[in-house]
Parts: C-alpha cells; sequence; structure tokens
C-alpha cells in the first residue's frame, strides 16, 4: 500500500498543530505528561507513545 500520499492527521496518532510547544499525556494509555517542542515542515515524536504532531501554518502545505 503506497502511504506517501495519504493527509497528515488523518490517524487517531497523529496531530496537526498551529504552535511552537505541545504537551503530551499519552491519552488513554497515558504516560507521564510531557512538553515537546515543534519544528515546522518536521514531525516530532512523543518520545513514549509515539504521537506524531506536525506544525501548519498559512503557507506550510501538509501532504
Amino acid at each position: 500500500m503506497n502511504t506517501t500520499n495519504r493527509m497528515f492527521g488523518k490517524k487517531d496518532d497523529e496531530t496537526v498543530v498551529s504552535v511552537n510547544r505541545v504537551s503530551c499525556d499519552g491519552g488513554l494509555m497515558g504516560h507521564p505528561k510531557i512538553f515537546l517542542s515543534i519544528d515546522e515542515h518536521e514531525i516530532t515524536t512523543c518520545p513514549y507513545c509515539s504521537h506524531k504532531f506536525l506544525k501548519q501554518n498559512k503557507t506550510t502545505k501538509i501532504k
């Protein structure tokens, strides 16, 4: 299956954000609450639960 063309943020473990810093507590599975710095144009992954965050602004295109 070719997954390179799917939209980021459509899965439960992916979140599109518009801020530079987010917190992650693992949701239902739970882990210590941590804060992650989000870089533009790069996917940031939580080291505990592997949840993925991507920063989007007006000029960022998500593929």
